[in-house]
């Protein structure tokens, strides 16, 4: 006889009072913003997502206004491009992450060589860019898409698919480490050598794929709170993962006692939370 497994029941209202603390919107504004504060908010919902559109001001400042109210934005530049407290990376889109959390994203980097192979036709055809562009990059320092100045074919339409090849180029480069963004101007990214901007950050340790997968699902649970597997999905959407590599990273860190299923009173189905975060959803 089997019996069934009683798991911990929180209230919908514990759950999303939990989710406003983690994402520092339960006393939006109530604290000014500082190095420590913009970090440990960074760190706890994961990342800031940036945006090219601009209508009243850019996504990512505006996401820094509604947690600290108003702040010197050019003081938050340089805690970004010259302090780095975060950097740009791919994490759910474009985002500012914790420079904290630079071990982990550099396996993702790392493994972005194998796991986007739709580039490799690109990479036949244009290796002698790629070399060109990082050795520029090396030898002059920060450089940007501006400062080549090869034209677009006539007649191309906009849009990421007719990008002239120096802008595939750098982006391939960022997204597999070997540059970063060192800087923008009038929001263009200007790229310099992840080695030069981080001298002291990238060591020879590297942690492996698991390790990786089980923290980035940690950071995603820690940032909502209590959670289904479609909201962790959508949530650090990078890199994307096989629905069955999920639910195997989940199962080993549900038998190692790090996540726990729960049930939530007023939503049925399966949520999960961090077994750590069981005392934040009674007291919630």
């Amino acid at each position: 006889m089997t019996l069934a497994v009683k798991h911990p029941v929180a209230s919908l209202a514990a759950v999303r009072a939990l989710f406003l603390e983690r994402q520092h919107l339960a006393r939006p504004r109530a604290a000014g913003l500082t190095e420590r504060r913009l970090t440990r908010f960074v760190e706890d919902v994961g990342g800031i997502q940036m945006d090219s559109i601009n209508v009243l001001e850019r996504a990512h400042y505006l996401t820094v206004w509604s947690r600290f109210g108003p702040y010197d934005r050019a003081r938050f530049d340089r805690l970004v491009y010259e302090r780095r407290l975060l950097f740009e990376y791919w994490a759910h889109a474009a985002c500012l992450v914790p420079t904290t959390t630079l071990p982990w994203w550099r396996r993702a980097m790392l493994d972005y060589r194998v796991r986007h192979t739709g580039w490799s036709r690109w990479l036949q055809r244009n290796a002698r860019v790629l070399r060109e562009v990082e050795a520029a990059v090396r030898a002059k320092g920060p450089m940007g898409n501006a400062d080549f100045d090869a034209p677009r074919s006539a007649g191309r339409r906009g849009g990421w698919w007719n990008w002239k090849p120096v802008q595939h180029a750098f982006h391939y480069l960022w997204m597999t480490g070997a540059l970063t963004v060192h800087s923008r101007r009038h929001f263009h990214k200007r790229f310099d050598l992840m080695e030069r901007a981080f001298p002291d950050g990238l060591g020879d340790d590297v942690v492996s794929a698991e390790a990786f997968l089980r923290w980035h699902l940690e950071r995603s649970l820690h940032a909502l709170g209590a959670a289904t597997e479609t909201d962790l999905a959508r949530y650090l959407s990078f890199p994307r993962l096989l629905l069955s590599v999920r639910r195997a990273a989940l199962r080993s860190m549900i038998d190692r006692g790090e996540v726990v299923e729960i049930g939530v009173a007023e939503s049925p189905g399966r949520w999960l939370a961090l077994a750590r975060d069981l005392p934040a959803l009674a007291r919630a």
